[in-house]
């Protein structure tokens, strides 16, 4: 039985589009729909869930054609950032990679940062932070990182490949302020269309309360 001190069964869980289509995907989470037409780059706001199995599937926005169905175990007092994303690294297939938002104590005037590689048709990547040494090295594809610890400042990244050395991205200008959790997603396939590009979103762990 609970008692009144023991916190009521709640996580959270938001969705990231990271699959090179030109269409919105609708997410429906226990045939309920709860985001509509999230485009291409974006990500959803996080809700509440309780924890449990929940079956998600992703619809081509106005089209009723399931696009993917996973079951997706979510624990008690967790927040989750779940990652629509090519089953494979030569783009194939539609996935869902359900990544742990983790929370922990950040260091005196530092954010925490980490790095998920969901940019298929892409060898092993490193990250760079404003300077020549790899923040992450040879991460592979559907991979996320630990989160490290780093100063707050304006930053330039790069993301270059880690067997050749290839700077596929460098986004100069970057501020990353204290006591905040970020994480650096790579996504694209190197096409015209969709070329490499970083998403650096806030992660909830920053300011929500379990």
């Amino acid at each position: 039985m609970m008692s009144k001190t023991d916190p009521t069964p709640l996580a959270y869980i938001r969705f990231f589009h990271a699959l090179p289509i030109k269409y919105g995907i609708d997410i429906y989470i226990d045939n309920k729909l709860r985001f509509n037409d999230v485009l291409y780059q974006d990500f959803s706001e996080y809700i509440a869930l309780p924890p449990g199995q929940h079956t998600v599937h992703l619809s081509r926005t106005k089209n009723p054609i399931v696009l993917c169905t996973k079951v997706l175990n979510i624990s008690d007092q967790k927040i989750y950032t779940s990652t629509i994303a090519p089953k494979s690294r030569e783009g194939t297939g539609i996935d869902i990679y359900k990544i742990e938002d983790v929370l922990r104590t950040i260091p005196s005037n530092n954010f925490l940062i980490r790095f998920g590689h969901s940019g298929g048709s892409s060898a092993a990547l490193d990250v760079f932070l404003s300077d020549d040494i790899p923040l992450f090295k040879r991460v592979s594809y559907s991979e996320i990182t630990n989160y490290t610890p780093k100063n707050p400042g304006i930053y330039t990244l790069q993301l270059k490949e880690s067997k050749t050395g290839k700077v596929l991205v460098s986004a100069p200008n970057i501020r990353l302020k204290p006591s905040r959790f970020y994480s650096i997603y790579a996504l694209g396939n190197g096409s015209k269309e969709f070329p490499h590009i970083i998403a650096i979103p806030l992660d909830g762990n920053s300011y929500l309360k379990l």
